[in-house]
């Protein structure tokens, strides 16, 4: 006789199969979400099991309270209820490691820019020496990659430059440590004002100004770009200090 065609029994077998091949699967890689296949698919077989085998159970039988089936039913809702339960888990836990996330971003971004501020970038301190370069030419300036930088304002590229040269003079003035200079020799505290301000803004020759700090070239081109770190540092905590006030 030929074997009747079961959908019942396919299913239970199926139902079955993927679930042990998702254990064993999930063995060597672990993969998101299996558990919850197996135990649907757990489920599924379950109940196909107890459909093909209900229909073995006599007539008179299947009238009485059928505990078998209300309990698989009531797993089943369990099961549900638990995918559902750490699902939401599982999304609170993403939300709170991407906001971990950014917040480590952003602990990233303060540190290069405390970074820059502490050690300005060699392009940038290029860039100060020019404009130091052309300190007297406001035409200049307006038009230099510094004004752009430091984002100076005005309707024409004179008063940028004229911004910019302002700027320039007042944060060099900045860099000493008493308002009154004090007659030559000067002390030591003084050298980085004196080799900028003297060089730039009074545009004193470089040999000159040795001879009034009475130092050597090696020392005056190591004092000078020191000066110029400390300039360019100086300019970039002014322009932070700016954008955070007009924030």
């Amino acid at each position: 006789m030929r074997e009747k065609w079961n959908p019942d029994g396919r299913n239970k077998h199926l139902a079955l199969s993927i679930f042990f091949f998702s254990a064993y699967h999930n063995l060597f890689q672990q993969v998101s979400g299996a558990s919850a296949l197996r135990a649907v698919m757990l489920i599924i077989g379950l109940g196909s099991w107890y459909g093909l085998t209900y229909q073995l159970i006599a007539d008179r039988n299947r009238k009485q309270p059928n505990w078998l089936g209300m309990g698989i039913y009531l797993l089943g809702a369990v099961i549900i209820i638990l995918m559902v339960i750490n699902r939401n888990e599982q999304i609170r836990q993403l939300v709170a490691e991407s906001q971990t996330s950014a917040t480590e971003l952003s602990s990233i971004a303060d540190e290069m820019i405390g970074t820059i501020e502490t050690h300005p970038d060699p392009a940038f301190i290029k860039t100060v020496e020019e404009g130091l370069r052309n300190l007297s030419d406001t035409i200049t300036l307006g038009h230099s990659p510094l004004a752009s930088q430091l984002k100076m304002q005005g309707d024409t590229h004179v008063e940028r430059g004229r911004q910019l040269q302002q700027l320039l003079i007042e944060s060099i003035n900045s860099m000493k440590p008493v308002e009154q200079r004090p007659a030559e020799p000067l002390p030591r505290v003084w050298y980085n004002h004196a080799v900028l301000y003297d060089a730039y803004v009074e545009g004193v020759p470089n040999r000159e100004i040795m001879a009034r700090l009475y130092i050597s070239e090696g020392t005056f081109n190591r004092t000078r770009r020191n000066a110029l770190r400390g300039l360019a540092r100086l300019l970039v905590e002014k322009n932070a200090a700016i954008k955070t006030r007009l924030s």
